[in-house]
């Protein structure tokens, strides 16, 4: 691959399982062109892990994005803050303001107590981009 006709996304360390979890996202930033979201859950034993979203574009990518590469211009990171924050979803529009929605799972979350009980986060898409560069999910 060569960027113009596809492009390999890899983890930022060892152990990060970049792209257990992937999925096309629909235009997240309003710019008209649909994005990508990437979960890398990060070492197992209830370590918080991150998602990635990488803004669509119509000129090409460089054949190896790293995910160490990601700012406020070709997308943002979202920090977890349970335990593998990894599950991805192609969730639409949640809130029917015509922008898509992230769903956002974290198995090991701390629930009313119970450890590792679960927690799914949903994060809603603005116009004009979503989230700063560097996100927790609060």
């Amino acid at each position: 691959m060569n960027g113009n006709n596809g492009f390999a996304v890899t983890g930022t360390n060892t152990f990060d399982y970049a792209g257990l979890f992937a999925s096309g996202i629909g235009d997240i930033n309003g710019d008209r062109i649909d994005d990508i979201l990437i979960s890398a859950p990060g070492p197992l034993g209830g370590t918080p892990g991150k998602s990635y979203v990488i803004y669509g574009r119509t000129t090409g990518f460089s054949p190896n994005l790293n995910l160490a590469e990601i700012n406020s211009n070709n997308g943002f990171v979202i920090n977890g803050i349970d335990g593998n924050s990894s599950g991805t979803a192609s969730s639409g529009d949640i809130n029917g303001d015509g922008i898509p929605d992230l769903v956002i799972g974290a198995d090991g979350g701390t629930t009313n107590g119970g450890i590792n009980a679960g927690k799914t986060y949903v994060i809603f898409g603005q116009q004009g981009g979503l989230l700063a560069a560097s996100t927790s999910q609060n």
